[in-house]
């Protein structure tokens, strides 16, 4: 047994320095159970060695080429998800935070899906107003969430998934076929994205901004309702093809609305105050010229011109 000054250790072979036993790497096939490395000289190469592998594009454990979006190949990727506790839960259907069973498309529970959901939100408000990086906390740019190299990054993964829809004929927002819909995005996309550049210019009218939130948070429904509504008013007419737009019976002009939500802006938002309507319907109505409606149409139009107190979840 090497010792020095009677305590138990051994000299490393790579850094030449003296070892206690406990800082040796354990070896049972040596005959004083010590390597001759010592831990740190032993972890240092095989940093060295992972990351070479890495750099290389190969598994770190068995230098095979490794698996997309992992450092391991597909078995080693495989074994390493089962033995490990978060591998555990997922493959007996196990929420990863408190082992309920998960919701559906998820590894959390729906406990732990709102409270993670809640934690990432005001993780982002609160980098949002320190002016720092949604992602990464270094000082985002002027005009954006991002700091710089994000904010390439960003926008070159969203151009590779444009790009990827576009090639395959798919919603460029949602990934979903795009049915009849000549644009860049599916009939439901483009009523969302259309709904929530509404929004945005009725409160620009004012100098007031949506502050990145969705055009949900300033209206007393879902998307899911917009949808409906919508696709119920197209049936009605027997227009079932591609978008059209969406317009107010009671004009954004003429509402006295100062803040979001207030009355006058609810008013204004009541899906009943919401038609899918054809360029030329649209025209005839501003024309007041009703002949050329549908009668449902022209009966609703004419209703909800007629009075104010119609509640903003009332479906036609």
């Amino acid at each position: 047994m090497r010792t020095i000054d009677e305590l138990d250790g051994r000299v490393c072979s790579r850094c030449k320095m003296w070892r206690l036993r406990e800082e040796m790497v354990k070896n049972s096939a040596i005959k004083d159970g010590m390597n001759s490395w010592c831990k740190e000289c032993t972890n240092k190469r095989n940093k060295e060695i992972y990351e070479g592998r890495k750099f290389k594009g190969l598994c770190i454990y068995c230098s095979q080429p490794h698996a997309d979006g992992s450092a391991y190949c597909k078995k080693h990727l495989i074994s390493n998800n089962l033995r490990s506790w978060r591998g555990i839960h997922r493959s007996k259907g196990l929420c990863l935070s408190c082992s309920q069973p998960h919701a559906e498309d998820s590894v959390y529970c729906e406990d732990h899906n709102i409270k993670n959901s809640l934690r990432e939100k005001e993780r982002r408000n609160s980098h949002r107003n320190e002016g720092l990086c949604i992602h990464c906390s270094q000082p985002h740019v002027d005009d954006s969430v991002y700091c710089s190299a994000h904010l390439i990054e960003n926008n070159n993964n969203g151009k590779n998934h444009r790009d990827l829809y576009k090639e395959k004929n798919l919603c460029q927002k949602c990934g979903q076929p795009k049915e009849m819909n000549k644009g860049n995005y599916c009939l439901r996309c483009a009523i969302s994205n259309r709904f929530s550049t509404m929004i945005r210019s009725t409160l620009s009218s004012k100098n007031k901004s949506k502050n990145s939130k969705s055009w949900v948070a300033f209206v007393d429904y879902t998307k899911e309702d917009l949808i409906q509504h919508v696709d119920h008013w197209k049936n009605i007419q027997g227009l079932n093809g591609d978008f059209m737009e969406i317009h107010h019976i009671n004009y954004r002009s003429k509402s006295q609305w100062q803040e979001p939500g207030d009355p006058e802006w609810r008013k204004l938002w009541f899906l009943s105050n919401l038609l899918p309507l054809t360029m030329s319907s649209h025209d005839a109505v501003h024309r007041e010229d009703y002949t050329s409606l549908h009668p449902e149409v022209r009966r609703h139009i004419l209703k909800m011109r007629g009075r104010d107190d119609v509640s903003m979840s009332e479906m036609p």
